[in-house]
């Protein structure tokens, strides 16, 4: 990861951290599958990717048994510092907090038994490295349970913003294959380049993700905290496009606002576990 892209990410780690519990909640049923995938056994060392917040690694760390540890990294030391403080204040303490580059894993070759990565490999500027690198580090036997994102139709809590963007010219159309969050939205794809870098694909499942914001403010002000794109735009737009971006924005997901004002948008995710062959 160059320079840049580490200052994208620190400058969004504070929403991340405001925002935190919003995540949690509504992926509280891909972590458990993603913590399923894992299957530990016993005193293991698991490896968390692009950890964020890092509360999918804390709930597998949660099912470690004594002598298991998970080694939590993000590539940006803001986002590593979140998770850290965030680790600490439920009272984890069979967790090492570093700051790594998932592109370039800073392990020895079959140093771990599983690898954790929610939303992290479609970041990257090369999946097929990332995935190279997770096998590396895997022992033989070693398991995987990585998530991105389905299709941007079927995930408005994120999408719906850059559509309005797009729509009305304030922002260019992504580059293809460019790192973003749909961009391993394919099954057929994201299945061969796992099974591409040397893992075998065991599971590939939907898994919905329920996003719930108590009103339109509150979603918009998390959209804004937590993507690196939104928030440079929305401080660099003009005030009159800003908002006719939110108004397009809030009209793309008109249909899952109630009548007290509170938003519910369903949202689906990929969970892949594999295994090191």
């Amino acid at each position: 990861m160059d320079r840049s892209e580490v200052d994208t990410w620190q400058a969004v780690a504070g929403g991340w951290e405001r925002q935190s519990a919003i995540f949690t909640v509504a992926t509280a049923r891909l972590i458990s599958r993603l913590v399923e995938l894992c299957e530990l056994q016993g005193a293991e060392t698991v490896l968390e990717l692009a950890a964020g917040p890092g509360e999918t690694g804390f709930a597998a760390a949660a099912r470690l048994q004594d002598g298991g540890r998970l080694i939590s990294t993000d590539f940006a030391p803001e986002m590593v510092g979140v998770a850290h403080r965030r680790g600490s204040a439920i009272g984890l303490e069979n967790v090492e907090y570093r700051t790594m580059d998932a592109t370039a894993i800073d392990l020895d070759d079959s140093s771990v038994d599983v690898v954790l990565c929610r939303f992290g490999v479609m970041l990257t500027p090369d999946p097929a490295v990332t995935l190279g690198e997770i096998h590396r580090v895997l022992k033989p036997g070693g398991r995987a349970a990585l998530a991105v994102w389905a299709e941007p139709e079927r995930n408005l809590w994120i999408s719906a913003s850059g559509m309005a963007a797009r729509e009305l010219g304030l922002a260019p159309p992504p580059e293809p294959d460019a790192p973003g969050p749909f961009r391993l939205a394919d099954k057929t794809r994201l299945r061969a380049l796992v099974d591409g870098s040397g893992l075998d694909v065991r599971a590939l499942d939907e898994v919905p993700v329920e996003w719930h914001a108590d009103s339109l403010d509150e979603w918009w002000s998390t959209v804004v905290d937590t993507s690196p794109t939104l928030a440079a735009l929305t401080a660099a737009a003009a005030a009159d496009d800003l908002a006719g971006m939110r108004a397009a924005s809030e009209a793309r997901i008109a249909p899952f606002v109630s009548d007290d004002g509170s938003v519910s948008l369903p949202g689906v995710a990929l969970a892949v576990g594999a295994s090191r062959r």
